[in-house]
């Protein structure tokens, strides 16, 4: 029985120390300064999605204005264009 819990310890340990930490934080930068920042969960929905984007040097428009605005959609630098079915 002990070498059963012994190979478990040793499993969890090595998966604690070879799983990467996959959670992610953002910094918001404005002239140098940090303004705010943004944590995002290795479980939150659309995860890669979310980091893909945020690692590609992200233009952020405010679309409060515009009913809808999610996944999908596109923006030409002047409007925001609703996907086509």
């Amino acid at each position: 029985m002990f070498l059963y819990w012994f190979w478990l310890a040793l499993l969890v340990c090595y998966n604690l120390l070879m799983s990467e930490n996959t959670n992610k934080v953002y910094a918001f930068i404005v002239d140098g300064d940090v303004f705010a920042t943004l944590h995002i969960s290795a479980q939150a929905p659309n995860y890669e999605r979310i980091v893909a984007g945020f690692s590609s040097a992200p233009i952020v428009v405010d679309a409060t204005s515009i009913d809808g605005v999610s996944f999908g959609w596109t923006y030409d630098g002047e409007n925001f264009i609703q996907p086509s079915e």
